[in-house]
């Protein structure tokens, strides 16, 4: 068997995030990080690059980036929602406008770092994970455009919450809500970060997916392996066609549903281990 340049690259990114599985969450020598770029809102910048200089001081792993460049968008209006995001492409993170009006007023400053913190530690791990893996920002296989039914809609979210670059960046963001708490609440309470209900539920959806007669939409199954198959049609170049029987159909389903379960196991045990080891602190 010959490797080819993608597939080293790929055997890279997967054990940059095992390390970051391994240890639970990003290393908490980057929370000095998180801190430089909050200070650097409050000031009142909007838009700077961290030199590599700076960033020295705080990135602990192998692949030292040249920089990071931060800036301030209105992403909440345009993403529906979205608090944050690194991009990829352009090596920032976007951090929404919002947050540098709520850090000006002395009444929910406080409340606004401790918030703006846990994000920019999320945000921070998929800039780790991207530096790490080195990345050919050019040569990374292109997401499949989606129609917006709602089989589609569902395989898209199936596709980013079992993603294990987000499920890294959301253990991290869930240790740093818990950390020195003094009211833990349950595991469960933190629904809004882990996400494990909506993984649960999504992961039963596809166990009562339905093979659709042709004149049907495709089911999220068939999503599923139309996705995979445009991404490994990008790094192999051999066009897949998607016409599975209905036999064959249960048997991709069953796989799926058996990698979703998989992923949402350990998942939950890195969340566990990061709940245990936070509320036995000082014992």
């Amino acid at each position: 068997m010959v490797l080819t340049e993608q597939d080293i690259k790929r055997l890279i990114n997967e054990c940059v995030l095992r390390v970051l599985e391994a240890r639970g969450a990003l290393d908490d020598r980057m929370k000095g990080l998180a801190w430089l770029i909050i200070r650097r809102l409050e000031a009142g910048e909007k838009e700077f690059v961290i030199a590599q200089k700076e960033l020295a001081k705080y990135y602990p792993y192998q692949h030292m980036p040249d920089s990071l460049n931060v800036a301030v968008v209105d992403l909440f209006r345009q993403y529906t929602g979205k608090k944050a995001a690194y991009s990829i492409e352009t090596n920032t993170i976007k951090i929404d406008i919002t947050y540098t009006y709520f850090l000006t007023d002395p009444r929910y400053a406080g409340r606004t770092k401790h918030e703006l913190f846990e994000v920019l530690m999320h945000e921070l791990t998929h800039f780790v994970n991207h530096c790490e893996a080195q990345e050919d920002v050019d040569k990374l296989p292109r997401p499949m455009k989606m129609s917006a039914d709602e089989p589609s809609k569902t395989a898209k979210r199936i596709l980013y919450l079992f993603d294990k670059g987000e499920m890294n960046a959301r253990a991290t963001e869930f240790k740093w809500e818990i950390h020195g708490s003094y009211n833990l609440g349950k595991l469960s309470d933190y629904d809004k970060i882990t996400r494990l209900s909506s993984m649960r539920e999504l992961i039963d959806t596809v166990k009562n997916d339905t093979q659709p007669s042709d004149d049907q939409p495709l089911s999220v199954v068939e999503v599923l392996l139309q996705s995979r198959g445009h991404r490994k049609m990008q790094i192999h170049g051999n066009e897949r066609y998607l016409n599975p029987s209905e036999s064959d159909f249960e048997k991709a389903k069953m796989a799926i549903v058996k990698k979703l379960t998989r992923a949402y196991n350990e998942f939950y045990q890195k969340l566990s281990k990061i709940y245990y080891d936070e509320a036995n602190k000082g014992n």
